[in-house]
């Protein structure tokens, strides 16, 4: 195997083949292929357990969010390890991974249930993600994974209300907290975790703008972690006059709660068929792009050109 650059001394490798001296052969030129090719790998000796255990700790724990990690721990305790935990990493093939999947559909949920395609989908993007990683460090020459099809997810579409329904609501809303925050989520588009992770240092009454800043997310374990927007980034928002009229009540009630370094909240959707443009929505809403917005909400989403604040406000004083 070449030279050892340290010692300077030639480097063997030897596998012991139980069977014949022609399958001892034929795993002999295997060898040598892999050698040629650039995809020799010595074995590990570690379970599929053992290295997502060894993935999540060493890989997962500094390089993504608590709540990616969270989830990533979730579906290797569920899903992952009590179906493939036991088989030797390199001996894993795509069709342990297609069985595993199929087992899950069929029944995988924690009462015997099928899980949704949905949540197959996201243990497939885990374990994929984990196997490219070992196949970046020399673990294994491949992503076993790569060559399975997930199951085909059900396109997401959300349920919205009208501008009577949402009227209604929130007239039914008898704390005055939670009338502010569900009228601003309706009148702005901010998600939950957004509206929950606002601080007054983020809103200009005068102005009439609002900057989306922090979110505050619930992790899967319990627990609350305070972090970027969704979509990676923050943006600036201009408030209907009845928002900012609505905020000045609130933020006048909330006496020493309300200083710059504390949250607005301490303690969406209507029908979008008014004319605002798809880029203003998925602006609006965070979105990554018009994409997601339309593959969301395009059952909802119209077309013409007006500015979406002024629509939204002039819809609902009427």
């Amino acid at each position: 195997m070449g030279v050892d650059p340290r010692s300077g001394r030639k480097r063997y490798h030897s596998e012991a083949v139980k069977g014949t001296k022609a399958q001892a052969q034929r795993r002999l030129t295997e060898l040598l292929r892999e050698m040629d090719t650039g995809n020799f790998v010595e074995r590990s000796g570690l379970t599929v357990g053992e290295y997502l255990e060894r993935w999540l700790k060493d890989y997962a724990e500094s390089h993504v969010s608590q709540r990616t990690f969270d989830g990533y721990r979730g579906n290797l305790d569920r899903y992952l390890i009590p179906n493939l935990g036991s088989i030797s990493l390199e001996k894993l093939t795509p069709r342990h991974v297609q069985d595993m999947e199929s087992k899950l559909i069929r029944g995988g949920g924690t009462d015997g249930t099928p899980l949704s395609p949905r949540t197959v989908v996201q243990a497939h993007r885990v374990l994929s993600k984990a196997l490219n990683d070992a196949v970046k460090l020399g673990i294994v020459g491949r992503n076993v994974a790569a060559a399975v099809e997930p199951p085909r997810a059900t396109k997401y579409e959300a349920k919205t209300l009208d501008w009577t329904q949402a009227k209604a609501f929130v007239e039914q809303i008898v704390d005055p907290l939670q009338q502010t925050l569900f009228l601003l989520a309706i009148q702005t588009g901010l998600r939950r975790s957004e509206l929950l992770g606002l601080h007054w240092r983020s809103v200009d009454l005068s102005a009439r703008t609002l900057s989306v800043r922090r979110a505050l997310v619930k992790l899967p374990y319990g627990g609350t972690e305070l972090k970027v927007p969704k979509n990676g980034h923050g943006r600036a928002l201009d408030l209907p006059q009845e928002s900012a009229d609505t905020l000045s009540v609130h933020r006048e009630g909330n006496g020493r709660n309300s200083g710059n370094g504390n949250f607005v909240f301490c303690h969406s959707d209507g029908p979008a068929d008014l004319g605002v443009p798809v880029h203003l929505v998925s602006a609006r809403l965070g979105h990554a792009s018009t994409q997601t917005t339309v593959d969301t909400y395009g059952h909802v989403v119209p077309a013409p050109d007006v500015e979406a604040g002024r629509v939204i406000e002039q819809r609902l004083a009427a």
